[in-house]
């Protein structure tokens, strides 16, 4: 996996292919508009892979690129070998799905409930108890320990790093800019539209 994803790093900032790239583009060297598309990704994916920067930075961006992937893949690895779990007594089992209950473990006068990412959804729709509820969530939002925690103050880091090195304000910014809502505050003025409109129905539910 690291190899995989340290190639397609090289590749999307190699710079003669961000060129050649260029250059077909400019020289109407493809007619059909498949082919055009593929070109205009070869340049968007360079430009914001830092293939057109200097040789000094470019190299700096390739790195940056390699060890926030390595950190995290590390993370994700980190929360699939996790197995937190909670206990619950068994009247708090009384709402949550017959299959779902089926699965649990039966652990003194309770039952042992796996907290992950296929056991969310339908333990929080349905568990009952708002204390169990907690625990679960609690659980389920420390998974990874303070290893991941970790992992993420590195990613803000290296993250910030890239979006100025590529030019942009943000780590957002850089993120935006390859989709159709580009501007961050594009996106924060949506989110105030919603919230505007359904904040009154949350509260009347």
């Amino acid at each position: 996996s690291k190899r995989v994803t340290n190639y397609f790093v090289e590749v999307g900032s190699d710079p003669q292919i961000y060129a050649t790239a260029v250059r077909i583009r400019d020289q109407g060297g493809v007619s059909n508009q498949a082919d055009r598309q593929l070109v205009q990704i070869y340049i968007e994916n360079g430009r914001r892979a830092g293939a057109g920067l200097d040789s000094a930075t470019r190299a700096r961006v390739t790195g940056l690129f390699q060890r926030l992937n390595d950190i995290q893949r590390d993370y994700l690895v980190t929360l699939f070998k996790d197995s937190s779990a909670i206990t619950i007594a068994t009247a708090d089992t009384v709402g949550l799905p017959a299959q779902f209950r089926a699965a649990l473990v039966p652990s003194g006068a309770g039952f042992v409930v796996r907290v992950n990412e296929s056991t969310y959804p339908q333990y929080m729709q349905n568990e009952r108890s708002a204390d169990a509820r907690k625990r679960f969530a609690v659980a389920y939002f420390n998974r990874g320990g303070q290893a991941n925690i970790d992992r993420l103050h590195g990613a803000l880091v290296l993250r910030d790093s890239l979006g100025r090195l590529l030019g942009f304000s943000t780590w957002a910014a850089y993120q935006l800019d390859g989709k159709m809502a580009k501007d961050p505050k594009r996106v924060i003025s949506f989110l105030e539209t919603v919230d505007g409109r359904l904040l009154g129905h949350a509260r009347t539910e």
